[in-house]
């Protein structure tokens, strides 16, 4: 099954899947149901259901979800008053999978300087490394589950990260044995994040580093006037967001170049 494809189900309902998840040890999906009405096809509200398509019940909080509600985090006019999508059937990918199972590999990758403070001025050594994403906590830092992508003590973040980026997009279907099916697939690396602390994350996305700037954050109006003005009590809360008595305000966002 592919994402937007209309499928049928054993009842007569015409579906169209959104979303698949794992649930367990099954393979669900989360689709919108397709309904005529006087020679007019419109996509219902959507609703979970299981892989073998024998529907589940229904939470009341899914029958009165719209379609528009699944793009909350979306702001219309960044769409350029576009707020639909062609979907060209059938899915381009089935062609590009040619009858092979896809599966996608999550990861989340890191980069950090693994010189150590005192060898950082004569011995500057950077790396890029990453493990599988949606790790539990107890196997999240075992040496076997963290694998080195690039290292290098002369090339910056930037470098390092274009020359991953050319191999992700180069490797962007392989085949692996998979153990369980007992059949060779289709693999897809997906990168979740990037993760680092703050001086990498404010290279990788040319920001301000926040623990230097007296503007930290170019979008709410988060600044201080000096350096000293940092370790104050009033700074430190309204950086996390609290009144002085400690109950969460909102911030009023605005778009600010410094």
């Amino acid at each position: 099954f592919y994402l937007y494809e209309p499928v049928q189900l054993l009842s007569g309902d015409i579906v169209v899947p959104i979303h698949f998840y794992m649930w367990g040890e099954g393979l669900h999906a989360k689709c919108l149901v397709m309904e005529v009405r006087e020679n007019t096809t419109t996509l219902g509200p959507p609703f979970w259901m299981l892989s073998m398509f024998n529907q589940q019940k229904q939470d009341e909080r899914d029958k009165e979800t719209h379609t528009r509600d699944l793009y909350l985090q979306m702001h219309v006019e960044h769409c350029r008053g576009l707020d639909y999508m062609e979907v060209h059937l059938p899915n381009p990918w089935r062609s590009q999978a040619d009858g092979w199972v896809i599966h996608h590999i999550p990861i989340t990758t890191f980069y950090d300087d693994i010189s150590g403070n005192k060898g950082k001025r004569w011995n500057k050594h950077l790396c890029y490394y990453f493990n599988l994403a949606g790790l539990s906590s107890n196997v999240f830092n075992l040496d076997c589950n963290i694998h080195t992508l690039a290292a290098s003590n002369v090339a910056g973040a930037l470098e390092l990260a274009e020359k991953i980026t050319d191999q992700l997009k180069y490797f962007i279907l392989w085949l692996a044995y998979d153990a369980s099916l007992r059949a060779e697939n289709l693999m897809m690396v997906v990168p979740f994040s990037s993760l680092g602390d703050s001086p990498i994350q404010a290279e990788l996305a040319n920001a301000p580093c926040p623990g230097l700037s007296l503007n930290p954050c170019q979008i709410c109006p988060l600044s201080t006037p000096d350096k000293k003005s940092c370790r104050t009590q009033e700074y430190v809360l309204e950086f996390m967001g609290l009144n002085s008595n400690g109950t969460r305000v909102s911030l009023s966002f605005s778009c600010v170049t410094y």
